[in-house]
């Protein structure tokens, strides 16, 4: 467990009253990536990356605008 301060304090120092802890708990490396590997196995229909967006629902497409020089 590591625990993770912010002071507001000037110069750095803690003011009294003025320090919010935070709890972090700390994973071992193995643990978290084959936690985020099954997460992407288990979303991989839903990554627009892996399977593409159909063009017609794609918010972002280029639009086509034709363009006329006279």
């Amino acid at each position: 467990m590591l625990l993770a301060g912010k002071f507001k304090g000037s110069r750095g120092h803690p003011s009294p009253g003025s320090v919010t802890h935070k709890i972090i708990y700390r994973t071992q490396v193995s643990q978290a990536a084959s936690d985020l590997l099954a997460y992407c196995e288990a979303h991989v229909r839903e990554d627009p990356l892996i399977i593409p967006v159909p063009a017609s629902e794609n918010p972002f497409r280029e639009k086509k605008f034709f363009c006329t020089i006279l």
